[in-house]
C-alpha cells in the first residue's frame, strides 16, 4: 500500500467522521484495498468536502455569537419538527410523544428541544417562538434546550 492511498483513505474516514456520512468509509476501503474512485464517487467527495467546508465557515462565523445559557428567554424561528416517542417502565404503563422542534435565533445561534404541548397542535415550520426554558450550549451556534414553559407563538 502506498503512502498516497494511505493518506486518501484518511482524508475520507475524517470526511465520513466529520458530516456523517458511511458511504464515505466503503469509499477509503476502495482506496485501502488499492482500487481507484469512479467519476460519480470522485463527485461525492468533492460534495463531502464543500459540504465540510460550509459546515466549518459556519461554526467559525458563529464562534464569537453569545449561545444561550442557563434559565432564560429567547425568540427563535422554527425549522424543522421531529415526532420523539418513548416507552417508560418498560411500555407496561405506556408510551410518551414529544415533538422536538430546531429553531434559528435572530443572531443565528441554533437550538433545539422539545416544543411546548400548549403550542404544539398550532406551531409550523417558520413560525416564531418565544419561550423561557433552561439552555445548555453544545457547540459554537448551537444549544439544547429543556423544561420550556411560557411559550408564546407568532404565526408567520
Amino acid at each position: 500500500m502506498s503512502n498516497d492511498s494511505h493518506t486518501a483513505a484518511s482524508r475520507l474516514t475524517f470526511l465520513a467522521d466529520s458530516i456523517g456520512w458511511n458511504l464515505l468509509h466503503s469509499f477509503a476501503d476502495q482506496v485501502l484495498n488499492g482500487r481507484t474512485l469512479s467519476a460519480r464517487q470522485m463527485e461525492v467527495v468533492a460534495k463531502a468536502e464543500a459540504l465540510l467546508a460550509k459546515r466549518n465557515a459556519e461554526k467559525e462565523a458563529l464562534a464569537n455569537v453569545p449561545v444561550p445559557e442557563g434559565r432564560t428567554s429567547v425568540t427563535f424561528r422554527i425549522v424543522k419538527f421531529k415526532e420523539s416517542s418513548f416507552r417508560f417502565h418498560g411500555g407496561m404503563h405506556g408510551v410518551s410523544t414529544s415533538i422536538k422542534v430546531v429553531g434559528v435565533m435572530a443572531n443565528g445561534v441554533k437550538v433545539w428541544g422539545t416544543l411546548p404541548d400548549a403550542i404544539a397542535n398550532d406551531a409550523k415550520e417558520g413560525d416564531s417562538v418565544t419561550l423561557t426554558a433552561t439552555f445548555t450550549k453544545k457547540d459554537a451556534g448551537f444549544a439544547t434546550f429543556s423544561r420550556p414553559s411560557n411559550a408564546t407563538l407568532a404565526v408567520a
